[in-house]
This record gives C-alpha cells, sequence and structure tokens, in this order.
C-alpha cells in the first residue's frame, strides 16, 4: 500500500514538473547540435487533429493525403485526448505527458520492490530532471509514449523473470503489440529482449510462454496493418513498405547531418542533453557488474535491454536523436544501483544541470507563427502559400483554407525515399503551379488511381529552382496571401 501510495505521489510529481517544460507546439531545436525542428511534432498534431474532427480513425491524413509512414496508436490517443478535452495544446501533448510521468513511477516501483525507497526516488528526479527526456515528455511524437511500452515491458519481466504467470506473458505481449500499432518495427524490441533472456538466464522462461507473448503482440499490431493494405494497397506498399521500412530502414537514406559516425552521432547529443544520466548510468551498471555477471534477474534484464535497444538505435540506418529516448530510463535505474551517497550527489548534479540548461531557441519561427495565428482569425478566403518551412508546417495545425508550401528544388528528397509524389500532382514546379488548371484532370486522376477521395493534396508543395520565381509568382497571382521566412506577408487581392 505504502508502495503505490509514493508511486502516485511519484507520478503526480513528475506529471507537474514535466508539464512546467513544455514550449510552443513545434517550437525550438529537437537537435541542438544539428538545429533540427521538431516539425514532425506538427506533422502529428494536424493528423490527430483530422482525425478528431473528421472521425475518420482507421486511416491518417496529413495536408489532404493518407499519411501512411506511421501507424496509427498516438494518432488514436491524441485524438481521443482532443475529443476528451477540447482542441488546445495540452491536449495534443497529453498522452505523452502522462506517458514520461508513467514511466517515472515504473523507475520508482523498480526499486520499491526492494524497499529501496530514496534510490527509487532519486532515480525518478534523475530521470525527469534530464532535459531530452523532459523536452520530449512535451512533444505530440511517438517516443514518449514507445519508452513507456518499452520500459514498462521490462519493469513487468522483471517482476516475473521465468513467466511462470499468463500475466506476464500476456502483458509483455501487450506491449510489444502496441509498440508495434505505434511505431511499427520498434515494437519488437521487448520481444528481443525476452529472447536475449531467454538464452542467458539461468532459470529461463518456457518456450511455449515466449510463443504466447509474441502472438499477443501480432494479435494486438497486425491487424491495422493488413487493414490498411486491403483498403489503400497501393498507398500503403509504397509509402510504408517501399520508403519506410525498407529505404529508410534498410537502404542508406540522405542524413539530417553528416560526417559523423551513428555512435559519434548519439553520444555528442547525450553529453548535451543527457549528460547526468549518461555518467551515473555507466557508472551504476559497473557497480553491479559482479551482479550482472551471476545472471540476477533484475540487473541482466536491465542490461540486455540496454544493449538491444542501443543496438536497434545505432543499427538503424536514419539517425535522429528522439530514438535514444527508451535508453534514458533504463540509464536512470542503473544509476539507482549507485551506492546512497552517489545516488544524492547524482541528483543534486541532475537539478543543477537541469536549471542551467537552456534549450536552443529558433527566434525566427515566432514572427512568421504569429503572422499565421493572425492569418487564421481573419476567416480570409485567399489560399496561402509558405515560402520554405521556417514554422515547421505549424499552419497545418492551422484553420487556414487551401495550404501551399514553395520549397526549393534541390532539397527535394532522392528518388525512393519519399512517393512519387510529382506524378501525383502533390509535388509540383512553379511553372505548373502557375497553370495549374490545364493539368489538373490529369493530376485529379493520379489522384483517384492511389485511392484519394478528392483533389485537398495537389499543389501542396510547390518548387523553385531561384527566388526570384517566388517574386514572378507573386506577381502571376495576386489571390495569393504569401508568408515569408522572416515574416513579411504579401496579402493578396480580397476573395
Amino acid at each position: 500500500m505504502i508502495r503505490k501510495a509514493v508511486a502516485i505521489l511519484v507520478f503526480a510529481a513528475a506529471l507537474f514538473y514535466l508539464g512546467s517544460q513544455a514550449q510552443p507546439l513545434g517550437y525550438g531545436y529537437l537537435d541542438p547540435i544539428g538545429k533540427i525542428t521538431p516539425q514532425d511534432e506538427c506533422v502529428y498534431a494536424s493528423s490527430a487533429m483530422r482525425m478528431a474532427e473528421h472521425g475518420e480513425w482507421s486511416t491518417p491524413y496529413f495536408l489532404g493525403r493518407f499519411f501512411l509512414y506511421k501507424p496509427p496508436l498516438l494518432y488514436w490517443l491524441t485524438a481521443a485526448s482532443l475529443k476528451t478535452f477540447g482542441n488546445a495544446a495540452s491536449s495534443l501533448r497529453l498522452p505523452s505527458l502522462l506517458a514520461a510521468s508513467a514511466v517515472c513511477a515504473l523507475v520508482f516501483l523498480w526499486f520499491a520492490r526492494y524497499r529501496r525507497w530514496l534510490a527509487g526516488v532519486c532515480a525518478a528526479a534523475i530521470l525527469a530532471m534530464t532535459p531530452l527526456f523532459a523536452q520530449m515528455a512535451n512533444r505530440t511524437m511517438t517516443d514518449a509514449v514507445l519508452c513507456l511500452l518499452l520500459f514498462g515491458a521490462t519493469y513487468i519481466l522483471t517482476g516475473d523473470p521465468q513467466m511462470r504467470s499468463w500475466r506476464t506473458w500476456t502483458a509483455v505481449g501487450a506491449a510489444s503489440g502496441l509498440a508495434i500499432l505505434l511505431k511499427s518495427t520498434a515494437g519488437v524490441l521487448p520481444l528481443m529482449v525476452l529472447a536475449a533472456w531467454w538464452i542467458v538466464a539461468k532459470d529461463r522462461p518456457s518456450l511455449a510462454a515466449i510463443v504466447r507473448a509474441g502472438f499477443i503482440a501480432l494479435l494486438a499490431g497486425l491487424p491495422w496493418y493488413f487493414w490498411q493494405y486491403h483498403l489503400h494497397s497501393r498507398w500503403f506498399y509504397a509509402e510504408f513498405i517501399q520508403v519506410e521500412l525498407l529505404a529508410y530502414g534498410a537502404g542508406a537514406p540522405p542524413q539530417q547531418t553528416a560526417g559523423e559516425s551513428a555512435i559519434g552521432f548519439y553520444a555528442a547529443r547525450l553529453w548535451q542533453v543527457a549528460p547526468v544520466v549518461l555518467v551515473a548510468g555507466l557508472a551504476g551498471l559497473f557497480a553491479i557488474h559482479h551482479r550482472i555477471q551471476r545472471r540476477e534477474p533484475a540487473p541482466m534484464l536491465l542490461l540486455l535491454s540496454m544493449i538491444v535497444v542501443a543496438a536497434a538505435v545505432v543499427g538503424y540506418q536514419y539517425r535522429n536523436l528522439p530514438y535514444v529516448l527508451p535508453l534514458l530510463p533504463l540509464l536512470a535505474v542503473a544509476a539507482g544501483y549507485l551506492p546512497r551517497p552517489l545516488v544524492v550527489i547524482a541528483l543534486i548534479a541532475a537539478a543543477v544541470y537541469a536549471g542551467r540548461y537552456q534549450p536552443p531557441q529558433t527566434h525566427e519561427q515566432l514572427a512568421i507563427r504569429r503572422a499565421l495565428e493572425r492569418r487564421s482569425q481573419l476567416h480570409r478566403a485567399n489560399a496561402v502559400l509558405i515560402v520554405g518551412l521556417p514554422e515547421a508546417f505549424y499552419a497545418s495545425t492551422l484553420p487556414l483554407p487551401k495550404l501551399h508550401y514553395a520549397l526549393p528544388a534541390a532539397e527535394q528528397p532522392p528518388e525512393g525515399f519519399a512517393l512519387d509524389f510529382q506524378r501525383l500532382g502533390i509535388t509540383i514546379p512553379i511553372e505548373t503551379f502557375l497553370d495549374l488548371e490545364a493539368h489538373q484532370p490529369r493530376f485529379t486522376a493520379e489522384l483517384r488511381a492511389w485511392g484519394l477521395p478528392n483533389d485537398d493534396a495537389m499543389a501542396t508543395v510547390v518548387t523553385y529552382r531561384d527566388p526570384s520565381q517566388i517574386e514572378a509568382l507573386a506577381e502571376r497571382r495576386p489571390d495569393l496571401d504569401i508568408f515569408y521566412a522572416d515574416g513579411r506577408v504579401r496579402w493578396g487581392a480580397a476573395r
């Protein structure tokens, strides 16, 4: 009873602290070294908002087209939050915030099982005050929920490492299945930990229990994929299988930053956004190496989970800082195994670093975001053209009419790393945009052949070779409201 009461207090404290760290939607840098903005947050938020508004829960959309790169669990959770609590940034982020707070509570419970109350509280607090963890707790993205599912599976397994209870293999399988429904192949990581544990454990779980867990995972995770293949087979195969799985997962995708090895990429960023938990966690592993050598269940499962997650992150071809988030609670637990004085010192260091850490800001976003917010309040019928991506797709979350983005042709994804949007008329050169009516029948036929029910996605991206073409476009299309990266606005003739 005491353990549950304290866990609730830890959850509440984490919820309060993490919620206080929020930034505006899609604002700031996701990667402080690569200066990469969290545009995925606005994409996911826009898809969830459309789902909540239109009620089509099976298929995510973005800017009028199917959006099948990722499965729908995050959209479902976020749309349900919007339907329950209203259309606000806090509602959009509630699933991530609750998931991150639950992870902190589980970190505490890891030690509360052994009545190591101080270690549990310190480990949970170190995790909550890690800047990367606090930032991702306030993003409408898959990472915090995935972190809960992966760490939760490990936590459940430590309570019954031989998987003698049906509750254990059912819960581990369900966590894996939900993770598959959240982030596709990343969802098999709990099963990989389970397989590694079966290999190294002294008193291993039965093979039948592992098979049952795998069956539960497939039963929970796969139906949506088959349903989407049935509904939109051509789009699903091209976007999810060919692009997301094969091109980005197994190919050589264009990287956001170049010239770094995968280990160097993640190590440099972890040192900047999670240094205390990184150092304390590695030191904690060293402190319990003798328990790991004896293959005690909890320390051994902790190490196996770290190895599996780290290998998956480094081995995945595309590099992205949030991928390391599931490592952080594992490192926090390892830090909790330090001797009591060192755990307290690590907690103080985490608090000092969190207080001094200033997340890099993208101040140039503010002007155009404010201009777009004012534009959304005017209820003009004019179409909107945004030059570049200075607002990280923030406009897609606002009540605006037809939205176009003007992007440099040279920065479009290489062949094979996106659908053939040029053929579909979703991405078109500026010359075609100026004569869109002549090309519209062809593009409409292509969109219908790919299963889209309307032309909403047509010409959402307009490519240009030279900035002077934007000024020529402004002269030829006086009806467009044009927004520039520096916040300037060219208001079109009223419609």
